[in-house]
């Protein structure tokens, strides 16, 4: 794969995770505790924006996601998650 087919990918990627994120959102609502810096990381690198305030909005987020990203073949290892901070 060269170097644009794996931007163009990962973009791709992005665009399925924003629209997950906002079907969570729509569907259940931002819940749990307030969180500031909840990071879902590819590669080190910050993946989507935090989805939501609330703690188990991001965490179901972040998991709908992690499966989406797993399915299409990116290696676990590669996936990170940044805790952030509550307010």
């Amino acid at each position: 794969m060269t170097y644009m087919e794996r931007v163009q990918k990962e973009e791709n990627l992005r665009v399925r995770a924003r629209e997950i994120s906002r079907k969570v959102n729509r569907e259940y609502g931002d819940h749990g505790s307030c969180v500031m810096g909840y990071v879902l990381k590819l590669d080190g690198k910050k993946f989507i924006p935090q989805p939501a305030q609330g703690s188990c909005t991001c965490d179901l987020v972040y998991e709908k996601v992690k499966e989406m990203l797993i399915a299409e073949g990116i290696c676990t290892s590669r996936i990170s998650t940044d805790y952030g901070r509550m307010d």
